[in-house]
C-alpha cells in the first residue's frame, strides 16, 4: 500500500496499513506460507500474532481486546524491512485483503482502509498528471489551473467523509500545496518546498506508528536536490527537517534519524550521513541515554568511506630496541592497506600468501601494508610472519576482544581496508578478487 510518487517531489508515502478478524489472501499462493502481524508503536513493533496458510490458501488473524485501534505490520517475508505492508485497525470492523508483490495491496473488506487506499490512487493519479502537464509542450496552463482545482476539491471531499477514524491523520496530513491560479513549474516547486510540512505533525502518534513521516522526510531530502550543489542541498533540507522533527519527543527524534542515517549511508551520502549524524543523532540519542546507539554510530561513522582510518599503536624491535609506532605516523605512502587475520583462519591460509606474493615487488612508497594477527596466542602467528616479511606486522592479542578490531568493528577475518596516501579509506574489498582489482601493480 506504500507507494512512492511518479515525481519525487510529490511523494506521498500512505499507509493503508474487541475482537475482529484480518484475512489476506497472497498470490501466487504457492510463494507465502507464513505470515506475521506486528502492532506498531512509534519507536518499535510489537509482536501481535502469527498466521499459516490455511486449506483456501488464507491467512487469519484473530485480534482480541488486547490488540486495540492502531496501526498494525503485515511481515510476509525476508528481509522484514522489505517485505512487509501496513494496514489500519479501527476496532469496528473486519479486514480483508489480496496482495501480490507484482499487483499489489487490495482490501475487500473494511471501509476505513478502501478509503485510504482510494485517496492514495486518487492523489497518485492527479499528481502524476499535473507533472506530465507542465511537461507537454506548449503548456496547456488552463488544464493545470484545473487539475489544481479538482486536486483542491479531491483533498476537502477526502477529509469531509464521515467517521474517519484513524485514516483522518494520513488523509489530513497528505494535503499538498495547491496553488489558485497558474504558477510556472519553477515557482510551483518553491512554494511546494516552502509549505511541504505545514499539514505534518511529526508529534502525532498516530503518525509515528507508522512509515508516513520516515518517507515525509526522506522525500524532503532527496526530493528538493540542487543537481549543481547536491551536497549543500542534502545539508540545508536535512536542517530544514529537523524544525519539523523537534516537535517530537526525544526518542521519536533519535530512531528517525537513525532511520534516516541509514539510508543516506545505502545510498553512499557519506558527508549528508556524516553531518546527520554529528548534528542530530549523536546528540539525540544522548539525550534520549542510548550509549549503545552513540557508541554504534560512531564506530561506525568512523569507518565509512572518506573517513580517517583510526589510529593505532604497535612495538617493534628497531635497531634493538622496542620501538612504539602508530598509523597516523607511518612513512609516507600512496596507499594503505590494512589486513585483518588470523595464523587459525583457513580463508587467511589460503590468501594472505597470495597478498604477499602479489605485492612483494611493489615499492613501499607506493603501498605500506600492515597486517593485524588476530590471536589467542602467538605460536602459529610468529611461525607464518616469518614467511611474509614484506608485511609490517601487529600481533593482535585477545583475537576477537583485541582493542583493534573491537576498533574497526572486525567481525571476520581476513578484512581488508584501503587507505589513501591521507591514510583516510577509500575502499573496503570483501574478497581478494575485489582487493586485487583495486590496485595497478606497477613498480
Amino acid at each position: 500500500m506504500l507507494k512512492k510518487i511518479f515525481f519525487l517531489l510529490f511523494l506521498i508515502p500512505l499507509l493503508t496499513s474487541a475482537q475482529h478478524t484480518i484475512t489476506g489472501t497472497f498470490s501466487p499462493a504457492e510463494e507465502y506460507t507464513y505470515v506475521i502481524l506486528y502492532r506498531v508503536e512509534p519507536t518499535k513493533n510489537y509482536y501481535t500474532t502469527d498466521s499459516k496458510k490455511d486449506e483456501k490458501d488464507n491467512f487469519n488473524f484473530e485480534l482480541d481486546s488486547t490488540n486495540g485501534p492502531g496501526v498494525y505490520k503485515v511481515v510476509y517475508g525476508i528481509p522484514q524491512d522489505e517485505k512487509n505492508f501496513y494496514l489500519v485497525y479501527n476496532g469496528k470492523e473486519d479486514i480483508a485483503f489480496t496482495f501480490s508483490e507484482k499487483e499489489g495491496l487490495t482490501f475487500t473488506a473494511s471501509e476505513e482502509n478502501k478509503l485510504l487506499a482510494s485517496f492514495e490512487a486518487q492523489m497518485y493519479r492527479i499528481q502524476k498528471e499535473i507533472i506530465e502537464a507542465y511537461q507537454s509542450n506548449p503548456i496547456d496552463k488552463a488544464q493545470i489551473v484545473a487539475l489544481f482545482k479538482e486536486q483542491e476539491l479531491l483533498q476537502n471531499e477526502f477529509e469531509n467523509q464521515p467517521n474517519l477514524g484513524i485514516a483522518v491523520h494520513f488523509i489530513k496530513a497528505n494535503r499538498l500545496y495547491t496553488p489558485s491560479k497558474y504558477e510556472d513549474f519553477k515557482t510551483y516547486v518553491k512554494n511546494r518546498k516552502d509549505t511541504y510540512f505545514d499539514h505534518v505533525n511529526y508529534a502525532d502518534d498516530v503518525l509515528q506508528r507508522s512509515s508516513f513521516l520516515d518517507d515525509n522526510a526522506k522525500g524532503y531530502i532527496y526530493g528538493f536536490v540542487n543537481p549543481a550543489a547536491p551536497e549543500e542541498s542534502y545539508v540545508s533540507n536535512i536542517d530544514d527537517v529537523s524544525k519539523a522533527v523537534e516537535a517530537a519527543d526525544i526518542s521519536y527524534q533519535k530512531t528517525i534519524w537513525h532511520s534516516i542515517w541509514a539510508d543516506l549511508i545505502e545510498k553512499e551520502l557519506f558527508e549528508a550521513s556524516k553531518y546527520l549524524a554529528n548534528t542530530y543523532l549523536i546528540p539525540a540519542a544522548k539525550k534520549d541515554k542510548d550509549t549503545q546507539m552513540v557508541n554504534n554510530v560512531f564506530k561506525f561513522q568512523n569507518l565509512t568511506l572518506g573517513s580517517e582510518a583510526p589510529n593505532f599503536s604497535w612495538t617493534e624491535e628497531i635497531n634493538g630496541t622496542e620501538e612504539t609506532r602508530w598509523l597516523h605516523n607511518l612513512e609516507p605512502a600512496e596507499n594503505y592497506l590494512l589486513i585483518f587475520w588470523s595464523s587459525g583462519c583457513s580463508h587467511c591460509l589460503a590468501e594472505i600468501p597470495k597478498i604477499h606474493t602479489s605485492f612483494a615487488s611493489v615499492p613501499e612508497r607506493k603501498l605500506k601494508i600492515v597486517a593485524i594477527g588476530m590471536e589467542d596466542e602467538p605460536r602459529g602467528w610468529e611461525n607464518m610472519t616469518d614467511e611474509l616479511p614484506r608485511f609490517t606486522h601487529v600481533y593482535g592479542a585477545g583475537k576477537w576482544d583485541n582493542d583493534i578490531a573491537k576498533t574497526y568493528d572486525i567481525t571476520s577475518t581476513p578484512t581488508y581496508f584501503v587507505l589513501d596516501s591521507n591514510k583516510r579509506i577509500i575502499s573496503k574489498p570483501e574478497t581478494l578478487e575485489e582487493l586485487m582489482r583495486g590496485f595497478t601493480l606497477d613498480k
